[in-house]
């Protein structure tokens, strides 16, 4: 992918521009930083940023050629992206690991979507199996693929509802109902 979301902008700050971003990066620390190219909303505009600061749980960013509350405003709500490329880290990323192959002992799909939890994310195969990425089920990422351990049947549905809690189970239990109404089959 060669966007990555880092944010959305949520609200003014002041009257020359500045403008408060919500995170949703899980390093935030790593992007927002002076001399980085922001590009917002879905025409991937780019600004250069020119100063950074962080309050509570927003980054204060002011970006050149946003000088005016007036002009902000074009952009509010609108998603903030950086090029991959850009972000300059050996830690591996949620967007990098979209595409991978997952296997245990075989291969059991590549990673679909990345949900995200509060304690953990959870990894959606396109072969419909979730696993959380934590270390009791993440042996390593490497290579360009994901080895995870098989516990307790982790490609059995029914395991997830013995085994996982049950903030896991709820999604687990929606992503199947959204596969039912499109497909007109359920699991109970």
């Amino acid at each position: 992918m060669e966007y990555v979301s880092i944010g959305q902008i949520k609200r003014t700050h002041g009257y020359d521009g500045t403008m408060q971003i919500l995170p949703d990066f899980e390093y935030p620390e790593l992007v927002y930083q002076a001399g980085y190219t922001f590009y917002i909303g879905k025409n991937l505009e780019p600004f250069k940023v020119s100063k950074v600061s962080k309050n509570n749980k927003y980054y204060m960013t002011k970006l050149d050629g946003i000088n005016s509350i007036d002009k902000l405003h074009l952009y509010l709500d609108n998603e903030v992206f950086m090029k991959r490329k850009d972000i300059k880290t050996d830690k591996i990323l949620r967007v990098d690991l979209i595409g991978m192959p997952v296997y245990t002992d075989k291969f059991i799909g590549h990673v679909e979507n990345i949900l995200i939890n509060e304690k953990y994310d959870i990894l959606k195969l396109d072969s419909g199996i979730l696993i959380p990425n934590i270390p009791q089920f993440i042996v390593t990422i490497k290579d360009n693929k994901i080895i995870a351990r098989e516990v307790g049947g982790i490609t059995d549905e029914n395991w997830y509802i013995k085994h996982l809690s049950w903030n896991v189970w709820w999604i687990f239990k929606y992503i199947n109902h959204q596969t039912c109404q499109r497909k007109r089959y359920c699991w109970n």
